[in-house]
Order: C-alpha cells, then sequence, then structure tokens
C-alpha cells in the first residue's frame, strides 16, 4: 500500500479534530454535564489514540515498502548461471580466448591431439555477481575403457558476463564406436553479496540423468553423447 494514503486520512482526521475542537457546542456535543473542557478532554485522548494507530500504520507500510525495495534489489542482482559441455578439437580448443582452467589432477595441453571435452560455466549478463561458486562434477567416459572421472574446483567471484572453462578430459583418438562421455552428477554452489550480509542459504544448480546439460562445438557428433546430456540445437 502507497504511504500516501495514511498521510491524507492524517489530513481528513487533523481537520476533523480542529472543527470538534473550536465549536463543539455548534455541532451539539456538549451540554451542562459534559461541558467544554471535558469534552476537550477527551478530544486530546482521541487524536492520541488515533496518532498512535497511523504512525504503527507509516512503520508497517515503511517495512514493506523496504522490503519490496530489498527483494527487487536482489532479483536485479541475481546471478544467471549456466552449464555446457564444449566438444572441441585441439585448434578450436586454443582459441576460445576464455582461459582454460585445469582442476586438481588434470593437465590441458595445448599440444593434446584428437577432441577435448570442457565445462563452460558463465554468468548471463544482465545479472549480479555469484562468489564462494563450487563446482563438483562426476563423469562416466568410454575410451577404450569405462571408467569415472571428478572435477571439482572452486574459485571466489564470476562477474556478470563472465565465462569460465573447465578442463575435463581428452579423448586422444576419438571414435563414435569407443568415445563416450555422460554425466553422472553436476553440482554448482553459489552465493552472492546480498546473500553474504543476510546469511541466507546457499544456491545450488543440479545437473544428472534427468535434468541434463547441453553440449555444442565443432566436434560434437565425432563421439557420443550419452546420458546427462543433450546436443544443444
Amino acid at each position: 500500500m502507497s504511504i500516501k494514503y495514511p498521510i491524507y486520512i492524517t489530513i481528513l482526521l487533523l481537520v476533523i479534530v480542529l472543527i470538534l475542537w473550536f465549536i463543539p457546542d455548534k455541532l451539539g456535543l456538549i451540554n451542562e454535564s459534559y461541558n467544554i473542557e471535558i469534552f476537550r478532554s477527551d478530544l486530546k485522548d482521541f487524536a492520541l489514540l488515533i496518532s498512535i494507530v497511523i504512525t504503527l500504520w507509516l512503520v508497517l507500510i515503511t517495512q514493506n515498502i523496504s522490503m519490496i525495495s530489498l527483494n527487487a534489489q536482489k532479483a536485479m542482482n541475481r546471478p544467471y548461471i549456466k552449464c555446457e559441455l564444449l566438444v572441441l578439437n585441439p585448434e578450436a580448443s586454443n582459441k576460445t580466448g576464455i582461459s582454460i582452467i585445469s582442476p586438481e589432477g588434470t593437465q590441458y595441453k595445448e599440444s593434446n591431439i584428437g577432441i577435448n571435452t570442457f565445462l563452460l560455466i558463465s554468468n548471463a549478463s544482465g545479472g549480479g555477481k555469484a562468489i564462494n561458486i563450487e563446482l563438483h562434477s562426476k563423469f562416466n567416459i568410454y575410451d577404450s575403457d569405462l571408467f569415472s572421472i571428478n572435477r571439482n574446483y572452486h574459485w571466489d567471484l564470476l562477474p556478470s558476463g563472465d565465462k569460465l572453462i573447465i578442463f575435463l578430459y581428452n579423448f586422444s583418438y576419438p571414435s563414435k564406436d569407443v568415445s563416450k562421455i555422460e554425466l553422472v552428477s553436476l553440482k554448482i554452489e553459489y552465493t552472492t553479496p546480498f546473500d553474504e550480509s543476510s546469511n541466507a542459504k546457499v544456491k545450488c544448480k543440479e545437473f544428472d540423468e534427468i535434468k541434463e546439460i547441453t553440449a555444442e562445438g565443432n566436434s560434437v557428433n565425432d563421439i557420443e553423447i550419452s546420458k546427462g546430456i543433450s546436443i544443444k540445437r
């Protein structure tokens, strides 16, 4: 509710109180047993009570306005985190224009042959910055043999419009018959400056066999894209 309504009501009540204060006799509000001194004393008590009610009303409205403003700021500063699988040949891998991060236990090399797979983590333009980001992921890799890889990473800040590439795996000699990647689980946890100041819960985006991530890249059709991943159309 707008703050103008209690202001209008306060002005109206003030006018009424002034009229009652100065001409109660003309309005037939006093008599021999209820003189003007008693009437004005009661009128002051009534005006005080009304002022308390209006003050509380204004406080409530102000709190609501502040909460609406805070929620609007939170919405405007909410990060829009996206996650995609990139499947690229060596030439395209080295021309992304984005620094490639090798999580613990991996080492991306520009000299890799075959096909490289990456996770592209992005924060779409128009939102706020994400902070304290945690990535936890597990993929099954079929490359002659079946094995699982875990890729975990932490970084402090992902501003609006920024992207991050995480190296996953290199298929040195890819083939549709023997090369396959599937998602087991992927979780991205992050927070925002607003959340940090208000001790809000950590935000979380999760993907699995049912909630898929998309895959794209110039070599996306050169290996088999399996469970938990769908080729971007």
